[in-house]
């Protein structure tokens, strides 16, 4: 049941489902990283929700059209076609991406 209400949101509104999943992802993450490394009994929820931002908010609409793109641009699913999407993937998403994140964790967060 569930289930079936998520594939049904992801199928319709792919981009606000992945904000959604994205946000998420950055808040947990954000939680596990306190929860190891911060020795304070308590959460930073002001912290995790900024996360949850720069997550949702900057990586999931700019990876979901960064990956249509690539998608156009290199339909198939040869093995070489594998090969070039993940040498682009790497290549730009990868740079792009980690300076995408440092760049909104340090200025948001």
């Amino acid at each position: 049941m569930v289930l079936s209400i998520l594939k049904r949101i992801y199928t319709s509104k792919p981009v606000l489902a992945n904000v959604a999943i994205y946000g998420s992802l950055y808040y947990a993450g954000d939680l596990s990283r306190q929860t190891i490394i911060v020795e304070s009994k308590s959460y930073d929820l002001k912290s995790s929700s900024k996360m949850a931002v720069v997550g949702g908010g900057v990586f999931a609409p700019f990876a979901f059209y960064y990956y249509r793109l690539l998608d156009r641009k290199l339909p198939g699913k040869t093995m070489r076609i594998i090969c070039k999407k993940i040498l682009f993937d790497q290549g730009i998403m990868g740079v792009f991406g980690t300076a995408l994140f440092y760049t909104g964790g340090t200025v948001y967060v």
